[in-house]
């Protein structure tokens, strides 16, 4: 980074951004500065915020200074929870140097990166959930963490909250046992909720269990997804479990749940 070029948020987070990060994974983990597993956290910190300093050195605006903040902060903090929690670090090359930089950075530009454009930005703890998640994961490798990424930022925060009811045990119970298509009545807002399930289909992230209501017995249009049927596919599991979905708060889930039953 040419140091010249650094602009104020820059320069005030290279200054202070590993005691920032450092501060709430401590904190998080219960951990004292002076301890094994204490130096090991300042060592995870002091690798990942000059990636911080690095994009907040850019042009952003302020609400773009604070998503990036937000996310490095929330990240080092759950880092810390999942530490403090008895889990371990990933003993692969995640944090080598492989090819020009650790997998461990690079990652973690690209959830910065996308925190900073991120409009909806009750996106963000789940951003930062994803991220530390993957340093104690062995079974996740760099090209696939780089697509979990890219996966979480084109779910807006509504096609989340479908993703948090139905994964929660029989969430799909009470739910339209009918396609709209086959509905004398229903809610104004259920059409946009199925196309949304659609999508969530398309990229792999739900499927559903019965085609019999659609006329060629297989894929189909938002007018033919039954609300009862859906249930999370394989890779959808793998995202909501490593965001931490499930922790999406009730209460963003219940209107959906209300539009989808019965």
């Amino acid at each position: 980074m040419n140091k010249e070029a650094v602009n104020e948020p820059g320069k005030e987070w290279l200054a202070n951004g590993v005691n920032i990060l450092s501060s709430a994974a401590l904190g998080a983990a219960g951990f004292l500065a002076t301890s094994l597993e204490g130096g090991v956290l300042i060592g995870c910190m002091s690798g990942l915020s000059p990636i911080a300093g690095d994009v907040l050195a850019r042009s952003l605006s302020r609400k773009e200074n604070e998503r990036v903040k937000t996310v490095a902060f929330l990240a080092a903090r759950e880092i810390g929870f999942n530490m403090g929690a008895g889990m371990e670090l990933r003993k692969d090359d995640f944090f080598e140097v492989k090819g020009t930089r650790p997998a461990a950075e690079e990652i973690f530009e690209g959830v910065l990166s996308t925190a900073r454009a991120e409009h909806e930005e009750s996106k963000l703890p789940y951003l930062a959930n994803l991220y530390a998640s993957i340093p104690f994961d062995p079974s996740v490798s760099r090209g696939e963490a780089n697509r979990l990424i890219q996966q979480l930022e084109l779910l807006t925060y509504q096609k989340m909250c479908i993703l948090a009811l139905l994964s929660r045990e029989f969430g799909f119970e009470g739910l339209h046992k009918e396609c709209i298509h086959n509905m004398k009545i229903w809610n104004d807002e259920l059409p946009a909720l199925m196309q949304d399930c659609i999508d969530l289909e398309n990229q792999g992230l739900l499927t559903q269990v019965d085609y019999e209501q659609s006329p060629s017995n297989g894929p189909h249009s938002w007018g033919f997804v039954v609300p009862a049927l859906l249930r999370i596919a394989r890779p959808g599991c793998k995202l909501i479990d490593l965001a931490k979905l499930s922790q999406i708060p009730e209460t963003d889930v219940h209107h959906i749940r209300e539009t989808m039953k019965t």
